[in-house]
């Protein structure tokens, strides 16, 4: 048995050449930033579901460089490389440590080649198993169903929205307040009603863009608590019902 890193990808769409590509683009990153500059190489691929052996260019070349140091640090790296593609799965798989995968910032060994694999499994309904062989005959597997992909695909998504919209809101809090300080400001001179909707169209138009259109009904409240009665009549008059332009309030449930 030799040192070598086994990718099975039983399929049920064919996947893209491309997002292929990419998984083999990945893990040779992830191995050469991991070691230092050393080489992954495909040493051979297998049809039907596509079953790939990858290995250290160092091993690769044992036929013709037998023994050395290099051989050694090839299968010892290989062995590090596989057990840090066995902890990313396991993130992938858990509910608490899923959310690391796909962040910004810099990657850690392994991560990109899941990243890369789970991605394919979500779009085209693969199973995946990754097995590492030693040369003394140890093994190491880790596997990824299509259900299991998916879900994490869909968990990264809705946790990324959420993300998105915390990040608006804390963007459109300064925003909000200085729309308020505006209507208090214009409530002290004598507005017709074509100003004051001009107004207020001009501010509603700013928030539905900044992605804040949710808070307006706090707006209007506020207005009318501050005696402002005709800017929070034409506030509320801008609030669309459910399924209207503007964005409902972010939940928590």
């Amino acid at each position: 048995m030799e040192d070598q890193l086994i990718l099975a990808i039983d399929f049920e769409t064919p996947p893209p050449a491309a997002e292929l590509g990419e998984i083999f683009a990945v893990l040779a990153r992830d191995y050469r930033d991991m070691t230092r500059g050393r080489v992954l190489v495909v040493t051979r691929v297998e049809s039907g579901s596509i079953t790939a052996t990858l290995t250290d260019a160092a091993l690769a070349a044992v036929p013709y460089v037998a023994g050395g140091i290099a051989v050694i640090a090839g299968a010892n790296q290989l062995a590090k490389f596989a057990e840090n593609l066995q902890k990313w799965f396991g993130y992938a798989k858990s509910d608490k440590e899923k959310k690391r995968l796909y962040g910004k910032g810099k990657k850690a060994p392994g991560q990109r080649s899941v990243e890369a694999i789970v991605k394919v499994a979500a779009n085209t309904g693969s199973y995946v198993r990754v097995k590492h062989t030693t040369a003394k005959g140890e093994t190491l597997e880790a596997e990824l169903s299509p259900a299991e992909a998916t879900s994490i695909v869909h968990a990264i998504e809705a946790e990324k929205a959420v993300l998105q919209k915390m990040e608006r809101m804390t963007v459109d809090i300064p925003a909000v307040r200085r729309a308020i300080d505006r209507f208090q400001q214009a409530g002290t001179t004598n507005l017709s009603p074509i100003e004051i909707q001009t107004l207020v169209d001009i501010v509603v138009a700013v928030l539905q863009e900044a992605g804040a259109g949710h808070l307006l009904s706090e707006i209007a409240s506020q207005l009318e608590a501050r005696g402002l009665l005709n800017f929070a009549d034409a506030v509320r008059a801008q609030i669309r019902p459910s399924g209207g332009k503007l964005e409902p309030p972010l939940t928590t449930t």
